[in-house]
């Protein structure tokens, strides 16, 4: 079998002072659930000089990425304490609802994010996550919740992790905006257009003579 190997493509800078000698061809982002105070389950990092030797290291390959969550230990205290910014960091975090009383209503959604901005020592993060759904809360509620904390400014993107296909339907409707005025104005969604009171072409299939029609009629 021949060997299989990743090309590496030289790049001059990166943000703030550190340059990059070379960047790898996929975007890593690191995730920082090991590093939590010494003990804690899973945590293999616990000095704040450790943690910046392993971004220095991060950034030598030309990544700024960093991933970590409200339910991590101490991760976002001792991110904060390593002074990420000034490294040029890009900073991602996550609230789980199953952990350490959050839930994913108004109050605790603010609460949560407040309390991982204060660890961080931010007052802007990138990507802030929902770790896992809440089920026990709509997700009309925690949506428009969601966007207040955005518009208030505390993060730039928004996304969630561990949720089913299903469930991201619910949240991300992007179709409606354009397109549903789009059928309006087409009289698609407006009662126009009616199975009783439009006379389709003999043959056609819609023409509810024919099996096919009639099957198109009954699906629509």
């Amino acid at each position: 079998m021949a060997n299989q190997t990743t090309e590496i493509t030289p790049v001059l800078t990166t943000n703030d002072n550190h340059v990059s000698p070379a960047k790898t061809a996929l975007k890593v982002v690191l995730g920082a659930m090991t590093v939590s105070e010494e003990g804690s389950e899973g945590a293999r990092i616990h000095e704040v000089k450790d943690i910046c030797d392993v971004l220095d290291v991060l950034q030598k390959h030309g990544h700024n990425e960093i991933d970590t969550a409200r339910v991590y230990g101490a991760s976002e205290e001792l991110l904060g304490q390593a002074k990420w910014q000034k490294k040029g960091i890009i900073m991602d975090t996550k609230l789980n609802p199953r952990r350490m009383s959050y839930s994913h209503n108004k109050e605790d959604l603010k609460r949560g994010l407040e309390d991982s901005l204060k660890a961080l020592q931010t007052d802007q993060i990138d990507c802030w996550y929902l770790h896992t759904p809440d089920r026990n809360t709509s997700y009309t509620e925690t949506l428009e919740a969601v966007n207040e904390l955005y518009k208030a400014g505390h993060f730039k993107r928004f996304g969630v992790r561990n949720y089913a296909a299903w469930e991201v339907a619910l949240i991300y409707r992007a179709v409606e905006p354009e397109l549903f005025a789009c059928l309006r104005g087409g009289g698609m969604l407006t009662g126009k257009y009616q199975q009783d009171t439009i006379v389709h072409e003999p043959g056609s299939r819609y023409d509810p003579k024919r099996f096919q029609g009639k099957s198109f009629r009954g699906w629509y």
